[in-house]
């Protein structure tokens, strides 16, 4: 008990009693003790989302598997040797894998997508080891981009894959002379302040550091510009250590973006989020201060801190430049030597690792829980599903005027039936949802006549939210599963509402479909707004994350002439398909369960399906009248 905190959760109280089983040194007990747990509900991939009373948990079963940990290495000796891979380089990765179970991990191999290979034999209970993998950037990479790395493990524990993203762009400031900037960085005074300079003054790293001193009488500002950077990710983050001591709630720095030659704007304006820390205070309005009145970094760290900050959803697939803004008003300064910010180890898109086991895919219209769509049909208030692990299934639940919701509402990673049946009666409900955990049954009074369900996980909670959009009054109304609700006027008469991820975080965003323009226009859940022209007039909706990196794709289906065009947002193409005919009924799904959903069809009892791994295929399942379940995923 003395290695977990005071007050713990269910879960850190496991991770102690484990831990002490682990340094007990006994294999055994740690395998039973995760079984324990796991049987239980606190299995590995268990959290605990909001801790309180009551906690806001997510219960798994499953058990650990090998971990990426300690941090992966990368090495460009058999390149330049300059410390940046780069295009058409080779590079090698040194990937250490961790194993914790309490079980032996025999026939270990790890396979880096596009890459080499590695044989890691016998990986013993709370044993580390490490193998080197060969891979090469592509040729045709853009400076300044990120590189994502896929590493595939298998072992006697089963499959696991991690990711790894390794930063293209680098800056310590360490490779110019001080107090010249590095080739690409400018600095300047604003209103009269004293510049940016490169300084060998308190360095995170060695020799240099880029320094804004905090004036003691002048006051004004000064700024830093980054080179234009590639940005190709849709969650790109950039990373720095800075260090300041300065006047508290007076003095201070912030961080501004430039998309694509456009307006500087600060990065939270601009539609990024921190992930760590970010402003602590905001700025009065002291004399001949540039950044008067914003939020920004003030007062002191105490030393060197890292800040790390998701750029905005609308850099992905533009150059950005970066403005690190320092202003001051004309009197006091810090409390230690040499007062001001310092700014060091700039890295866009991470240097990081982030490693974990399996998560099981969410797929729509997945009844069983093994990650791919089954054919199912709604029929006169009957769900009826072909499912692909555990065969056929009939619930009797709603009515034949209902709409189906089908989503996951209890996150155990199989669809619950569920249906919106709205009324003007405020003690009846108009969400009916049945969990496919326990069957338990849920009803919701959320909504009125004339509203449309906008069903999606809005809060990241791993649980679907009952959600509606009133077209009367353009205004989303969201109950979240994690507690509280949020009323928000988006949109305009005549758009169609359309629930999704389309931003790339892990909460869904509420986009609309603009007919009259045919956009797509998407308020990110984290700030800002997206706005993508896609389609035309008479086109079906067809949205779904068709190129597997848990984004939904904007999509459409012309009934005209059967084509399907998708906009991916892993790269900006477009995909066009020749699949269907003007009668069908589009039923997009990973029926091949690959994370990447399907094209797929559904005519008259017919299903057809274009896999994305395992072929096109004609299956049946259902009459000519059935509803398919999947066409409740999209609008």
């Amino acid at each position: 008990m003395k290695l977990a905190p005071i007050g713990p959760t269910f879960l850190q109280e496991r991770d102690a009693i484990i831990a002490a089983a682990q340094a007990g040194g006994s294999g055994a007990d740690v395998s039973d003790l995760w079984a324990g747990f796991a049987i239980r509900g606190m299995g590995f991939s268990a959290r605990v989302t909001a801790p309180g009373a009551p906690a806001v948990v997510v219960e798994a079963f499953d058990l650990p598997n090998l971990l990426q940990t300690p941090a992966v290495t990368v090495s460009d000796s058999t390149g330049d040797n300059d410390g940046f891979p780069e295009p058409g380089e080779t590079i090698t990765i040194n990937v250490p894998l961790t194993n914790n179970t309490g079980s032996a991990a025999t026939g270990v191999t790890l396979q880096v997508v596009g890459g080499g290979s590695a044989n890691y034999g016998t990986i013993n209970n709370g044993q580390t080891v490490t193998q080197a993998v060969t891979y090469t950037v592509p040729a045709g990479t853009l400076c300044g981009s990120s590189i994502t790395l896929t590493f595939n493990v298998n072992s006697s524990l089963g499959a696991t894959s991690f990711t790894h993203i390794q930063a293209t762009f680098t800056q310590n400031f360490d490779g110019a002379v001080a107090p010249a900037f590095p080739a690409g960085w400018t600095a300047t005074s604003v209103q009269s302040g004293i510049t940016f300079v490169n300084s060998t003054l308190n360095a995170d790293t060695a020799p240099n550091s880029a320094f804004a001193l905090d004036p003691a009488t002048v006051g004004g500002g000064t700024d830093l510009i980054s080179p234009s950077i590639a940005i190709t990710a849709q969650a790109a983050t950039v990373s720095f250590r800075n260090r300041f001591d300065t006047e508290g709630g007076w003095d201070g720095g912030v961080l501004e973006i430039s998309i694509n030659g456009g307006a500087y704007a600060d990065i939270i304006t601009a539609g990024g989020r921190f992930v760590e820390n970010g402003y602590n205070g905001a700025l009065g309005a002291g004399a001949n201060n540039p950044l008067a009145n914003r939020n920004a970094w003030s007062g002191n760290s105490s030393g060197y801190i890292t800040s790390t900050v998701q750029l905005p959803a609308a850099a992905a697939g533009q150059n950005v430049q970066l403005k690190w803004r320092f202003g001051a008003d004309d009197n006091t300064v810090g409390t230690g030597p040499n007062p001001g910010w310092y700014v060091d180890t700039v890295r866009v898109n991470g240097n990081y690792s982030c490693s974990s086991s399996p998560i099981a895919v969410k797929s729509r219209a997945d009844f069983d829980g093994d990650g791919k769509t089954d054919l199912s049909v709604f029929r006169s208030g009957t769900w009826y599903a072909n499912r692909s692990t555990d065969g056929f299934l009939g619930i009797a639940w709603g009515l034949g005027t209902d709409k189906i919701v089908p989503a996951d509402y209890d996150s155990d990673g199989k669809t619950d039936t569920a249906v919106f049946r709205a009324t003007a009666d405020p003690t009846q409900p108009d969400f009916y949802i049945l969990n496919s955990a326990g069957f338990t049954v849920t009803g919701s009074s959320w909504g009125i006549t004339g509203d449309i369900p906008v069903v999606a996980d809005y809060d990241g909670d791993g649980k679907a939210d009952v959600a509606v959009y009133r077209p009367s009054s353009n205004i989303w109304f969201v109950l979240k599963s994690g507690g509280g609700i949020s009323v928000d006027a988006f949109g305009q008469a005549g758009d169609v509402p359309v629930a999704g991820n389309f931003a790339g975080s892990n909460l869904a965003d509420r986009t609309l479909y603009r007919s009259s323009t045919n956009s797509w226009v998407t308020q990110v859940s984290g700030g800002g707004v997206l706005n993508y022209v896609f389609g035309s007039a008479g086109d079906v909706l067809v949205p779904a994350d068709y190129d597997n990196d848990n984004i939904d794709d904007r999509a459409v289906y012309r009934p005209s002439t059967g084509v399907w065009y998708v906009l991916k947002s892993t790269d900006g193409t477009v995909s066009i398909t020749q699949f269907g005919a003007a009668s069908d009924i589009p039923v997009p799904g990973d029926y091949d369960g690959d994370g990447r959903d399907d094209i797929a069809i559904y005519r008259n009892g017919e299903w057809w399906l274009n896999r994305s791994t395992a072929g096109i295929t004609v299956q049946f399942f259902g009459l000519p009248a059935d509803l398919p379940i999947a066409k409740g995923y999209i609008p």
